[in-house]
């Protein structure tokens, strides 16, 4: 499913590998050690290891935020974006994924992390 062009997907793939290596985006843990989410004001994103063990193929949920008449909020799922969609997406997911999973854990740099730690 994904209602995305091939355009629009590759540009939300690098916009979100972008915030994350910048720290603007918090991804967290979900559920499993290869499952990732994160929020911002409109949207959830989950981003997992599609057969759970931690290496490609990836998918990539994107969820809206909805607001209903009585008040509840609940998710859509509008879009997702996985690597059985186009080889042009392997490498945005698999960066993506890497970048994703050491920021869930705190890394941001992990070159400069290791070698200050070896100093």
């Amino acid at each position: 499913m994904s209602i995305l062009s091939g355009e629009d997907a590759t540009e939300v793939l690098r916009r979100l590998h972008e915030r994350t290596e910048q720290g603007q985006l918090q991804w967290d843990i979900w559920r499993e050690a290869v499952e990732y989410q994160a929020s911002t004001e409109n949207f959830h994103y989950y981003l997992k290891s599609r057969d759970e063990d931690d290496s490609p193929p990836y998918r990539l949920e994107l969820w809206k935020r909805r607001t209903k008449p009585t008040g509840e909020s609940d998710n859509v799922k509008v879009a997702e974006i996985s690597t059985t969609d186009g080889a042009a997406y392997n490498s945005q997911l698999s960066r993506l994924y890497a970048a994703v999973k050491l920021s869930s854990i705190g890394i941001r740099d992990l070159k400069n992390d290791v070698l200050k730690d070896l100093e």
